[in-house]
């Protein structure tokens, strides 16, 4: 064999353990951002659901090689919100996420959309320069 031989082999090889670390760490950076989410839950304070949308929305992207590769979101293990957000001056009268009979008037302006749709289009339209 010659050295174009022995090179073009050693190319292989090296693309193949690239791939093989790659998805490995795709593997780990998954599994982080499933904790990730958890511990949000876990964790989370000072505030009601009132809708369901805030602790349906927490989300984690994954970007590799400069690529949107992966998302996940709480709502995507729970029950989903009652209703869409909230916006000013707009009144919610009923029963909450967490069964509770509430009332309450929107005070800020939103998007009037659900809270995982906003996670979900804010990480696809991050842009990661490479």
């Amino acid at each position: 064999m010659d050295n174009r031989s022995n090179d073009i082999l050693f190319d292989e090889g090296m693309k193949k353990a690239k791939e093989l670390v790659s998805g490995y760490i795709f593997d780990v950076l998954i599994k982080c951002c499933e904790d990730l989410i958890q511990d949000a839950l876990d964790n989370k304070s000072g505030f009601q659901n009132l809708t369901g949308n805030t602790i349906t929305s927490y989300a984690c992207g994954l970007f590799m090689d400069g690529r949107f590769s992966y998302f996940v979101c709480s709502g995507d293990s729970m029950k989903q919100p009652v209703r869409v957000k909230l916006t000013k001056g707009e009144t919610f009268v009923g029963v909450s996420y967490d069964n509770q009979s509430r009332r309450f008037t929107g005070t800020v302006e939103t998007d009037k959309g659900y809270g995982e749709a906003f996670s979900f289009d804010f990480l696809t339209a991050y842009y990661i320069g490479l």
